[in-house]
């Protein structure tokens, strides 16, 4: 968990009653049920997913009962993650701003370039199995990256779950704008007066108590 992340899990501590919910990742009998099955494998063959059948190890940023809340920083914006947010399952998808993370997908991946293009944050053992494997550190031409792909298709896994289970799987990004200030700022200067007005509005927005 990094320091962002850590600072926006003890502020909404303090803005609800802390109350840890369990989210078990989705199954496959889940999606069948749902009828999902088959666009989650397409979307995975698009990223160029190797395996015969999609990964499913995916982990939650924040657990509440009644919601889960992601914090989407530089990593997570790319034309992997852009390709996962064509699918038909993000048609009026109502917990973030799906025009505002295609936009950030173009506009940031260099942002992404420069915190991700090396080591465990280019690939991984597990990346490397379950995608193309990837080219040379920071080359995005052929291959790219495996790691990034992996990331990419399991956020789009986090939020097919809110459609299969009806939990509010919200996404906040450092590029989102409070009051004209983009929320890296205030998590990056600990503003946490800033922060807990961002999250009173977040939370009233999506009807969180």
């Amino acid at each position: 968990m990094g320091q962002k992340e850590k600072f926006l899990t003890l502020t909404v501590n303090e803005l609800l009653d802390y109350s840890e919910g369990f989210h078990p990742k989705l199954t496959l009998l889940e999606l069948q049920e749902a009828g999902l099955a088959n666009e989650v494998q397409s979307v995975y063959r698009k990223i160029g997913g190797i395996y015969e059948l999609f990964p499913m190890n995916y982990r939650w940023d924040i657990q509440r009962q009644d919601f889960i809340l992601e914090l989407d920083e530089e990593l997570h914006f790319n034309k992997y993650r852009l390709i996962t947010l064509d699918s038909s399952l993000y048609n009026n998808y109502p917990f973030f701003s799906v025009a505002n993370y295609r936009i950030y997908c173009e506009k940031y991946e260099c942002n992404c370039l420069k915190a991700g293009s090396w080591g465990g944050k280019w690939k991984s053992q597990s990346s490397e199995k379950q995608f193309l494997q990837s080219g040379p550190d920071g080359e995005l031409n052929g291959n790219g990256s495996s790691r990034w792909r992996q990331r990419a298709f399991y956020d789009y896994l986090k939020d097919v779950n809110s459609l299969v289970r009806g939990i509010k799987v919200i996404r906040i990004s450092i590029y989102d704008q409070f009051h004209g200030e983009p929320l890296k700022f205030i998590l990056e200067a600990q503003d946490k007066k800033k922060l807990k007005k961002y999250l009173s509005e977040l939370f009233e927005k999506y009807e969180i108590k």
